[in-house]
């Protein structure tokens, strides 16, 4: 992604975490309009509740819950394979392996995505939009679709995912099916979400690692961001291609109809603010991990901490 000692590390750290965060902007939402803007109505009366525990319910209904409980082991799953091929940079050469892999185990906790996408769904989300939201999971097409999506994580659907890229290079997707992805990846925002994301881990994990650093290899907080932001351009065409892929891939038992009805769903506020509470709330978690990350690995170089110039 960019010249820094820490390249291949980061590049390792993060290909396969940022799949779960395309599909996590895309859970369930594709309720009809007019079935949203009744649901909203017949919440309205319900943000009288004493106790509300709905975002801890959506949470869990949307299957969220479950998708976040994959991140720890699909991450340690990734390192395994860095140092399997030897591909971490030469400055942890002399650190034991055992030891990076408590690294990254520490750093990348359920607890962590947990606490930030809750906050996120009680301070972003209305109680109306919440009950909104979760009307419509209990329905039949809701928990079909978050089957689907369980069923199709690419935490644990890899194999298959790149199976099904191999089939789109073979018989390549319908162009109103492919438009209607395209659409979806607007209305979400998926992609600028994306790049966002991994912009921000690059940032985090580099500025942490680098007061670990040799001074050589040290560079400041500003460059950093500077290096980072001077592959945006390279970024955003990169997952612009993927989003599309995983949302085909998340999404191939929909039929043409029902991706309209996802994408006109979107525009409600119940679902916008759905989307955009998950969108911060992973954004967040992996920022925070990606900086613990860096201070773990940091420590093992063994070197004094200096001040990262923040």
């Amino acid at each position: 992604m960019f010249n820094l000692p820490s390249r291949s590390l980061i590049v390792a750290q993060t290909r396969r975490c940022l799949w779960v965060f395309a599909i996590c902007l895309v859970l369930g939402l594709n309720l009809s309009v007019a079935h949203a803007v009744q649901l909203e109505q017949v919440s309205t009366a319900k943000d009288t509740t004493t106790v509300d525990n709905s975002a801890d319910e959506l949470f869990a209904a949307s299957g969220l819950k479950k998708l976040v409980e994959q991140i720890p082991a699909s991450t340690a799953a990734s390192f395994e394979v860095a140092l399997t091929a030897d591909q971490l940079p030469i400055l942890f050469s002399a650190v034991d392996e055992e030891s990076i892999r408590l690294a990254v185990n520490n750093a990348f906790k359920q607890a962590t995505f947990n606490k930030y996408l809750l906050k996120e769904l009680r301070q972003g989300m209305s109680q109306s939009a919440r009950q909104t939201m979760l009307d419509w999971y209990a329905g039949e097409l809701g928990q079909r679709v978050v089957k689907a999506e369980l069923e199709n994580s690419l935490l644990t659907s890899q194999t298959r995912f790149e199976d099904y890229q191999y089939f789109l290079q073979r018989y390549p997707v319908d162009p109103v099916r492919e438009q209607l992805m395209l659409n979806l990846d607007y209305t979400m925002k998926s992609t600028e979400a994306a790049v966002e994301m991994m912009t921000n881990i690059q940032v985090a994990f580099s500025v942490s690692l680098a007061r670990f650093m040799p001074k050589e290899y040290r560079l400041s907080r500003q460059e950093i961001i500077d290096m980072v932001e001077s592959n945006h351009e390279y970024l955003w065409v990169e997952y612009t291609t993927q989003t599309l892929e995983v949302l085909l891939f998340t999404y191939q038992e929909l039929s043409n109809e029902e991706l309209v009805e996802l994408n006109d769903v979107l525009g409600t506020q119940a679902g916008q603010a759905f989307v955009v509470a998950i969108n911060n709330g992973i954004k967040k978690g992996m920022f925070a991990s990606s900086l613990d990350l860096g201070d773990g690995l940091g420590a093992l170089l063994d070197q004094a901490p200096l001040s990262p110039g923040i």
